[in-house]
């Protein structure tokens, strides 16, 4: 009765908790029917939908996860979802809802702070210049040096300032045909300051008095600079310093073509074409002209955070992540070759007719040789072991060097068959055959499955090579072991002594018999009389049943033969006279079988 009301119990709450219509199910207390649209509705006001939690190592653990499986990552707190396949699968962290972006394993190195529950970045004020970053002290220096640069130029020296034009930036003046920089000088003393025009490119410099010395045009001739004519300055006065001609237009200039005297003066500017210079924008290139190398007997190296990535040495040798490649292409442990296409190839070209290839390690660890005319080979100098059908994207652990076998084919899963031979649909030759190094077939599988063990062609499901009289040569050969415990029909069994057979669920002794033969010459024999001859077999013991073959010539009426071991090695075989007279059988060969149990 306690039993029935406890399946009463069960059924009720069923029926309470869980709704099933149309294929769709509702979990709920209240007894509201499924959304149409979802195929499980679970509902509640006071609980939650708890999914499997687990470790990483136990996620990554679940075989073959189907693509939507979802879990909550007890490592790392978050839920996962396998957004890959059954046989890849892409873990991927599911977004942490309205106050967060989902990116938990984002971190940040200070200055820089990152912010796991809103997904926010910030910079906080480094003590000290660090990774690349302004300490509040070093701001402010820098800050001091841009308020010099502000108006009141570079002061070079107590009572000399040389002034800097931010608006002008040192451009040539808008509209003029002799375009000249912007130049401003300020002198000390009672002389005043000199004036630059712009327009005329006349430089006015005020007259020392004569007890302050002469000025001449030291280091200039007057095709370079005239000050107030070829003379020099000896009185006080105003005089023009009249600056060369640049033939130029004003305005900017592109790749340009600057012309300078050996007194360090700009005499010309145009526009004009970087005939060797190559362009981070791109590159118009002349076949057989351009070039990006070097012309002189020193290698070419490419830096990329001022660290050395890859080299093109002085005979052509190509390094990346190298210094000194010996070989055409030598890379630093790793080579990806990146589907993006239909496949993704690695090609030995030219290689047919005497064309060969080899793919191998320099201290023959591993080699894949072959070519045009010859036999592909593949080895290694440890043992090879060969493992297909994995069914996993992760490479296997190394294995330390086996010797003693040349190829191990490993199974590697339990369900996965270790080496299977497939013939065609026409097969004629033999699925297998081991051979010694001579090339003589010494055992075969044929193309219908029959095993010949030394023959090369097998006639039945088993055939077994003739035997020989030297040691070891028996074509079959059983060990002794413990018969089986229960029948098996159809098995044969050897437990030291005797052999077995078993059929119709019963195990049968398989008799051992021993033979012997021997030409028997019998005396005439008086009747109701008898007489005796041997045989000689060798292992015959008394007591052992023997059969006796009589040849037909020797058979008489009222005359029997009879046969029993009399002796170690030795069967007699004895005539009896039953008849009215006496009798002389005829000589004739007799045999003997001893039966061993």
């Amino acid at each position: 009765m306690k039993k029935q009301y406890l399946i009463l119990l069960l059924i009720s709450q069923v029926l309470v908790t869980t709704i099933t219509k149309a294929q769709n199910i509702a979990v709920n207390q209240t007894g509201n029917l499924p959304d149409t649209s979802a195929m499980l509705d679970v509902s509640s006001t006071n609980k939650g939908f708890l999914v499997p939690r687990m470790t990483t190592t136990q996620q990554n653990a679940i075989p073959l996860p189907a693509k939507g499986l979802l879990l909550f990552n007890t490592t790392d707190n978050g839920f996962r979802v396998n957004t890959g396949t059954t046989v890849s699968p892409i873990w991927t962290a599911l977004a942490a809802g309205s106050t967060g972006i989902g990116l938990t394993a984002l971190s940040a190195t200070a200055p820089l702070n990152y912010n796991n529950t809103n997904g926010a970045f910030s910079i906080t004020q480094a003590a000290t210049a660090v990774n690349g970053f302004l300490s509040s002290t070093d701001w402010n220096n820098f800050n001091g040096k841009q308020a010099v640069l502000n108006g009141t130029g570079f002061v070079k020296a107590a009572g000399t300032v040389i002034s800097y034009d931010n608006s002008t930036y040192l451009t040539a003046a808008t509209g003029t045909t002799n375009a000249r920089s912007s130049v401003s000088l300020t002198t000390t003393g009672t002389s005043g300051a000199a004036t630059y025009n712009n327009v005329t490119g006349v430089l006015n410099i005020p007259a020392y008095s004569a007890s302050t010395g002469t000025v001449t045009s030291v280091g200039l001739t007057s095709s370079d600079i005239t000050v107030g004519g070829s003379s020099p300055i000896t009185t006080n006065g105003t005089f023009s310093l009249t600056l060369p001609t640049v033939n130029s237009t004003a305005g900017s200039f592109t790749n340009a073509n600057i012309t300078v005297n050996a007194k360090g003066l700009v005499t010309a500017v145009s526009n004009g074409t970087a005939n060797n210079g190559w362009l981070l924008t791109g590159n118009t290139v002349t076949a057989g002209s351009h070039f990006l190398g070097s012309v002189n007997n020193v290698s070419l190296r490419i830096r990329t955070n001022n660290t050395e990535r890859m080299v093109v040495d002085n005979v052509g040798n190509i390094g990346i992540g190298v210094t000194d490649p010996g070989t055409q292409l030598v890379v630093k442990d790793n080579i990806e070759i990146r589907r993006v296409g239909t496949v993704a190839q690695l090609l030995f070209s030219n290689t047919a007719g005497t064309g060969d290839f080899r793919f191998g390690g320099d201290g023959g660890d591993i080699y894949w040789q072959g070519g045009g005319g010859r036999a592909l080979q593949m080895g290694s100098f440890w043992t090879t072991i060969l493992g297909g059908d994995r069914q996993t994207s992760t490479f296997p652990d190394f294995i330390t060097g086996i010797t003693g076998t040349s190829v191990i084919v490993a199974s590697q899963r339990s369900s996965s068959v270790a080496l299977g031979i497939q013939g065609t649909s026409s097969q004629t030759a033999n699925l297998t055959e081991w051979r010694n190094s001579s090339n003589n077939v010494l055992s075969t599988i044929d193309k219908d499955g029959d095993l010949g063990l030394g023959v090369s062609t097998p006639t039945a499901v088993l055939h077994l090579k003739a035997g020989t009289s030297a040691n070891n040569t028996a074509p079959l050969k059983f060990t002794s072991g413990t018969n089986l415990s229960t029948v098996e029909n159809g098995s044969v069994e050897y437990d030291g002594t005797n052999y077995f057979a078993s059929s119709g669920n019963t195990r049968f002794t398989i008799a051992k018999v021993l033979t012997g033969s021997a030409a028997l010459n019998f005396p005439s024999v008086a009747t109701l009389n008898s007489s005796d001859l041997t045989i000689i077999v060798t292992g015959a013991r008394d007591g052992d049943p023997v059969s006796l073959g009589i040849p037909s010539g020797a058979v008489l009426a009222n005359c029997t033969f009879t046969a029993y071991v009399s002796s170690n090695n030795t069967v007699t075989v004895r005539f009896n006279n039953y008849s009215g007279g006496s009798i002389d059988p005829n000589s004739s060969t007799f045999k003997v079988s001893v039966t061993k149990f």
